[in-house]
C-alpha cells in the first residue's frame, strides 16, 4: 500500500495488481479510485461471483447475461461499518434452470465465497435471485 498524497492510496496485491483507492472529494479526496467501503461491496461481489460463474460453466448450460447488484447500509456512528447488505443476483439464460440458480448462488454464498463468510459475523444479508427477469428465491 503506498501513499500518494490527499487521501489517495495505490494498493499492490499479492496477484501484481494496482488498485487505485481514495477519499470522496467532501473529505479531500480527488475522486481518483473507489472508496474502501465500496471495494468491499466489490469484494463480496466479484467473489460470489467468480464462484456462480465456475458453478454454472460446470452445469454446461447457456448463460446470455449474469450480474449482481449490491447495496449496503452502514450505521450512523464511527466506524461507519455495514449493517445490512443487500445482494440481487440476476441471470439470462434460455438453458439455465430456477434450480440450477438457486443452486449455485447458495453453493457461493453458504460453502465457497470467503468474503461473505468474513462478514456474516457482522453483517445481515438479503440475497434475491433473479432469472429472466423473475424472482426465483429469496433468502
Amino acid at each position: 500500500m503506498e501513499y500518494r498524497g490527499g487521501l489517495r492510496f495505490d494498493a499492490l496485491t499479492q496477484s501484481g495488481h494496482t488498485v487505485v483507492i481514495d477519499g470522496a472529494p467532501e473529505v479531500g479526496g480527488q475522486d481518483q479510485g473507489p472508496r474502501p467501503m465500496e471495494m468491499v461491496l466489490a469484494a463480496l461481489g466479484s467473489c460470489s461471483g467468480i464462484d456462480v460463474a465456475l458453478i454454472v460453466q460446470k452445469m454446461r448450460v447457456q448463460l446470455d447475461a449474469f450480474s449482481i447488484v449490491l447495496d449496503g447500509s452502514r450505521r450512523d456512528r464511527e466506524p461507519k461499518v455495514y449493517e445490512h447488505i443487500t445482494l440481487q443476483y440476476r441471470f439470462a439464460s434460455p438453458d439455465l434452470s430456477a434450480s440450477q440458480a438457486q443452486r449455485a448462488v447458495h453453493l457461493s454464498f453458504e460453502k465457497y465465497c470467503s468474503v461473505s463468510e468474513m462478514l456474516r459475523a457482522t453483517v445481515a444479508f438479503s440475497v434475491q435471485v433473479f432469472l429472466n427477469d423473475r424472482l426465483v428465491d429469496e433468502f
